[in-house]
């Protein structure tokens, strides 16, 4: 059997002081595996990043109340960019509202799952959403039609879109070109 006296004043202090260390980096270690995990936007709260399979991007939706086709219309790679033009600008303005930020993510390659959105407020068909996944969680998206003038939103719980700056329009040429319109 062993006793300990710790009759130091010194010793106690030192002990004291590492046990408060190692309460604040475990601390600290928990939030940034947590905040990996979620984004928070002022429009919808904290909401959760994990898209690692189909089921998981459809559940990642429905956080916002969307629903969709389970199928993907689309699943493509895409590069983002090292150097952000004014569209991607643009672009990421609207993940920044969605809580988001593309500039940790320049130069990667990203999967871009788009889905048919079933549900959306004051629209009856042409809405599809964006997910771009990387690492099995969602790094931006977004909610857009495919109609003549259509829109493009951040994920807004459902709602139709506010006529606000950061709205994308769409106008369509005659030679089907699309440009975007900010």
């Amino acid at each position: 059997m062993f006793l300990i006296s710790l009759k130091s004043l010194k010793v106690r202090i030192i002990l004291v002081l590492l046990l408060i260390v190692l309460v604040v980096f475990s601390a600290i270690s928990i939030k940034k595996v947590i905040s990996k995990d979620t984004a928070t936007s002022k429009a919808c709260g904290r909401y959760s990043l994990l898209a690692q399979d189909n089921e998981e991007r459809i559940k990642f939706l429905s956080q916002f109340n969307l629903e969709v086709d389970p199928e993907p219309l689309e699943e493509t790679q895409i590069r983002i960019p090292t150097e952000f033009n004014r569209v991607y600008e643009n672009y990421n303005n609207i993940q920044k509202e969605n809580g988001l930020n593309l500039e940790k993510h320049k130069g990667k390659t990203c999967t871009r799952y788009t889905y048919k959105v079933l549900n959306y407020e004051g629209e009856k068909s042409g809405v599809r959403v964006n997910l771009l996944i990387y690492d099995g969680k969602v790094i931006a998206g977004d909610i857009c039609s495919v109609e003549l003038g259509g829109f493009m939103s951040g994920f807004t719980k459902n709602r139709a879109p506010e006529n606000d700056n950061s709205k994308i329009t769409y106008n369509i040429n005659k030679t089907s070109a699309v440009s975007a319109s900010l």
